[in-house]
């Protein structure tokens, strides 16, 4: 059970800039849903990036990322929560929001096993823990000790596949369909999106 709200079953939140979303998201959000004690995950795309100097639209980055967990509605579902926010914006920001909306219920912020060593370097860090359990998915590549107080979700670490990586191929004329969903394939394609 988590320590955060009265449910045995918690709502598992992915964040990131989706930009574009990929097969790496999709594998966490399942490894997430395999954990006996995740309800459903919920997808939450930043309004803003300080580190993405392209990052596409809002509404745009959510309609792919809506195309991509299609097939697993009633599990999976995208939050808008961030575009409501005043920006710049942070986690610890978004889970107070959320805890406020949804008094009584229990997340968790998914994260990769890149982020879980520095994670206390974010902003209010230590008020992490308070709001949301964290727990941590691997990443091919990405070795070291996780936390105590953090959950490693079982399975095989994820594939080293990035947004940056798909963007990059798609400029270039390589090949990058199957780094995403074939339903976000088909709307980058047919809006030209990172070309």
């Amino acid at each position: 059970m988590s320590e955060h709200g009265n449910s045995d079953k918690v709502t598992v939140l992915l964040g990131g800039a989706f930009n574009p979303p990929h097969l790496a998201h999709l594998l966490a959000a399942g490894a997430a849903l395999s954990d006996p004690a995740c309800a459903e995950v919920w997808l939450i795309p930043c309004a803003a990036h300080p580190y993405e100097k392209d990052l596409l639209g809002f509404e745009q980055r959510v309609e792919l990322c809506e195309a991509m967990i299609a097939p697993f509605a009633g599990r999976l579902s995208v939050s808008r929560i961030e575009s409501e926010l005043a920006e710049p914006n942070y986690t610890v920001r978004t889970l107070e929001a959320l805890r406020g909306q949804h008094p009584g219920r229990a997340f968790a912020w998914l994260i990769g096993s890149d982020n879980a060593m520095g994670i206390h370097q974010w902003k209010d860090a230590e008020r992490l823990p308070e709001l949301a359990d964290i727990w941590v998915v691997g990443r091919t590549g990405e070795g070291g000790e996780i936390p105590a107080h953090m959950h490693q979700l079982a399975g095989l670490p994820l594939p080293p596949i990035s947004s940056t990586l798909v963007r990059g191929r798609i400029s270039a004329g390589e090949s990058w369909r199957g780094l995403v969903a074939g339903s976000v394939a088909e709307l980058i394609e047919q809006k030209h999106y990172y070309q």
